[in-house]
């Protein structure tokens, strides 16, 4: 993984085949950009053959503490993200991505459904999180845009089925998966990072099977519209 100077403010880091057409921008938890979200991205990059960029729009700064974590996600401007997140959107089109895709986990699968709407991605895949109604409409968005929460999700108001589901239905280009048996947030995450930070969160343990479907369903969707 390489880092990158997207602008002279804005970095990212970036994985996969430089050669590859397809681009897409991977946004981190609201831990920021742990070996977890940098693990994502390489398997996106292997799995659909992609070109991947991590924005780093916490600017160097993550953490495994949710009270930090919290203060982190509290400080974030959520409209320069998107902002910068656009920037990257950019770079990679600029760098031979043709088509550039999108997907994001907790904090950025919410800010996935913004960039769906106000930046020029082909389409989005966010994952437990859904933006607040003053950064994104969901009738809006015109990009084919893919939602996944889990049914034991207890974020209520964010990445709740009820609205993840409601989210989808008021976008003419979404639809939403949230049959992954015994999964809750941040269910697609593995290793003992994964773990430890389920443990602190209260979140149960995903099942294998329901992880793999999760991933089947993205890479096919991007290899649909990348």
């Amino acid at each position: 993984m390489q880092e990158v100077n997207v602008t002279d403010t804005i970095q990212g880091l970036v994985c996969g085949s430089e050669q590859s057409t397809r681009g897409v921008i991977v946004i981190q938890e609201w831990w920021g950009i742990t070996p977890i979200i940098r693990g994502h991205a390489e398997k996106i990059a292997s799995l659909a053959n992609a070109r991947c960029l991590i924005p780093d729009i916490y600017h160097g700064k993550w953490t495994v503490e949710k009270e930090e974590a919290t203060h982190l996600m509290n400080e974030l401007d959520w409209k320069r993200a998107v902002e910068e997140i656009c920037a990257c959107v950019e770079y990679l089109r600029a760098n031979g991505c043709s088509k550039v895709g999108v997907t994001g986990f907790c904090m950025g699968g919410a800010l996935a459904c913004a960039v769906a709407q106000h930046c020029n991605v082909d389409c989005a895949v966010p994952f437990y999180g859904t933006p607040p109604a003053g950064l994104a409409q969901p009738e809006n968005v015109k990009v084919p845009v893919q939602l996944h929460s889990g049914p034991l999700d207890n974020h209520d108001g964010f990445s709740d089925l009820a609205t993840v589901e409601a989210w989808a239905a008021k976008c003419p280009t979404a639809e939403a998966f949230t049959d992954y048996e015994g999964c809750g947030h941040g269910f697609l995450n593995t290793g003992e990072l994964a773990a430890e930070l389920r443990g602190k969160m209260g979140h149960p343990t995903p099942p294998e099977a329901q992880q793999d479907k999760a991933w089947k369903r993205l890479i096919a969707f991007l290899d649909a519209h990348l």
